[in-house]
C-alpha cells in the first residue's frame, strides 16, 4: 500500500511539473504570436501606404468611347 502511495505522489508529481512547463511555453507562445500580429498590422499598413490605389480617381479617367 506504502509503494501505491508512494507511485501515486511521483506521478503527481511528475503531472505537476509537465503542465508547469506547458503552461510556460503556452505564455511565451502567445506572446510571440501578438507581437507577430503587431508587426504584420505594420507592415500592412506600410503596404497599403506604398501601394497606389488600384482605381483611378474621376478626373484621371478617361471619358468612354461614346462621350
Amino acid at each position: 500500500m506504502e509503494n501505491r502511495i508512494v507511485d501515486i505522489e511521483s506521478r503527481l508529481s511528475f503531472q505537476e511539473d509537465t503542465l508547469d512547463q506547458l503552461n510556460a511555453v503556452v505564455a511565451e507562445q502567445e506572446q510571440r504570436i501578438g507581437h507577430l500580429e503587431r508587426q504584420l498590422q505594420e507592415a500592412l499598413r506600410l503596404l497599403r501606404a506604398l501601394t497606389p490605389p488600384e482605381v483611378a480617381s474621376q478626373a484621371e479617367e478617361t471619358p468612354p468611347p461614346h462621350y
